[in-house]
This record gives structure tokens, C-alpha cells and sequence, in this order.
């Protein structure tokens, strides 16, 4: 059982789902065969879920281990109760990225034919309304759906331990239907996908490649009192740049400071 650092409301603005590490959940139960340890637990998540509290925990593997910290949910049902663990990050590990508001520039904001197509995309989307023998079901149901990337090495294992000589078997249909899109979302969303490259147009842009020669490179622009100064040519990153092509313009002179003055 991890060490419980603090326990916090789970309303509170700390707790972030975006900030939820790992690729798994963990549960923890009383220990089997011991009747106080059973009494113990359901007691601590008993509070937790009737305050509507979460406790931050830190774990440890074992002594040499890197100390992790977390988070434990109450979670109660008819047949069991048991802590969920999520592992959360450091402060220094959260990265805050600001991005500039689309709304500040007038040729950023979408027009309203453009939301009412992202709208009517997101709406046929929806996978709790996918129309089944004239009936509305939903699809993709987290309870009955597995994870594919685990099936696919679960098959894989389990053909290899019956058949140590065969090579790896081919996916399983069964498997392979969980990375297929639903049939019917698509043809719902067909007409809608189809406005939305017509409202959302893009446009190819070409670079103007210029060579990267030394000229090119230092060549200082010309100031002119009665205007702006010339624009320097830029030069594209991703250009060949060598020193041979450096070298192509003619050199008609050399000279050093000192013989200047």
C-alpha cells in the first residue's frame, strides 16, 4: 500500500485528468486471508467516497527504487470496493506551453459556415447514437471492447508457446475489427467530411529556392534615404548549402583591413 502524502477534495482544480501518467490503472484491496486489513481498507475508501476525497500517495517498489507519487480514488461496487492508483507527475515535470488565441488575428476566426460544418462533423461522430436495426446503439463499448495492442501480443505469445517452430501468426479478425472504424460512422460522416473540404480550404505553398551562394548569403542590402531598405534574400533551410556553392561568385579582389587604412 503507498504511503499517503495528503488527502485533497477531488473537485479540486490540482487534480487534472490531463496530468495522469503511466499506460495502466492500478487496484488495491485488502489483503486475502486477513479480516482487519479488509476492515481497515473498506473503512479508508468508505470516507474517501462519502467526502468526495482523493489521497495523494507516494510509492516505492522497493528501497532502491525511484519514489513515485499518485493518486487513489474510492471505487465501490456491489460485489467489490477497492482504491484505483494513477500515477501523477512531478512539478517539474509539467511542461506549460502558451499558445497564441486564434481569435486575436480577423483571418484566424472561422466563419459561421465553418463551425456549423465542425459541428455537424462532431455530431455524426457520436458513437452512442449509431443506428443498429432500426434501433440506436452504441459502439465501441469500453466494457466489451478490448485493447487490440495487448490481444495482438497475448495471440502472439500464446502460438508460440503451443508452436515454438512457426513463425508469428497473421492478426486475428477479431482483432483486427477493433482497429476498423465503424462502418456506419463513416458513411454518416461521409457528407459532412465532404463540406468541410470545401469550407476548410488548403493551399500548397512553394518555396522560392535560392542558391545559397556566398554572394547570396553576405550580401548587405542597400539603404536608400528616400525609402526602406532593400529585402534580404532568404535563404532556404533546407537547401543544399556547401562550400563549393559559397564559392561560385567571381573574386575580383582581395584585401585586409590594414591595407585599408
Amino acid at each position: 500500500m503507498p504511503t499517503v502524502i495528503n488527502i485533497v477534495s477531488k473537485g479540486d482544480d490540482q487534480i487534472k485528468r490531463q496530468n495522469y501518467l503511466g499506460d495502466g490503472v492500478m487496484a488495491f484491496v485488502g489483503e486475502p486471508g486477513d479480516p482487519a486489513a479488509g476492515v481497515a481498507m473498506s473503512a479508508i475508501i468508505q470516507a474517501l467516497y462519502e467526502t468526495n476525497m482523493v489521497a495523494i500517495v507516494k510509492k516505492l517498489n522497493s528501497a532502491r527504487g525511484v519514489p513515485r507519487i499518485g493518486l487513489l480514488t474510492p471505487h465501490i461496487k456491489a460485489k467489490y470496493e477497492c482504491l484505483f492508483y494513477n500515477e501523477l507527475p512531478y512539478n517539474e515535470d509539467v511542461r506549460q506551453y502558451t499558445f497564441s488565441s486564434l481569435t486575436a488575428s480577423k483571418r484566424n476566426q472561422p466563419s459561421e459556415e465553418q463551425l456549423q460544418a465542425v459541428d455537424n462533423l462532431i455530431t455524426s461522430m457520436d458513437l452512442t447514437q449509431v443506428e443498429d436495426e432500426d434501433e440506436k446503439t452504441e459502439v465501441l463499448k469500453p466494457k466489451l471492447t478490448f485493447n487490440p495492442y495487448l490481444q495482438r501480443v497475448y495471440q502472439c505469445l500464446q502460438h508460440r508457446v503451443l508452436n515454438p517452430n512457426d513463425p508469428v501468426p497473421d492478426i486475428d479478425p477479431v482483432i483486427g475489427q477493433y482497429l476498423q472504424p465503424c462502418q456506419e460512422v463513416l458513411t454518416k460522416c461521409k457528407p459532412n467530411l465532404d463540406k468541410m473540404t470545401k469550407v476548410f480550404k488548403l493551399d500548397r505553398i512553394t518555396k522560392k529556392k535560392v542558391d545559397a551562394t556566398g554572394e547570396n548569403l553576405w550580401k548587405q542590402s542597400d539603404v536608400n534615404e528616400s525609402g526602406p531598405a532593400a529585402k534580404k534574400p532568404k535563404i532556404d533551410e533546407d537547401g543544399d548549402f556547401t562550400m563549393e556553392g559559397m564559392a561560385k561568385g567571381k573574386i575580383t579582389e582581395v584585401c585586409c583591413c590594414f591595407c585599408c587604412k
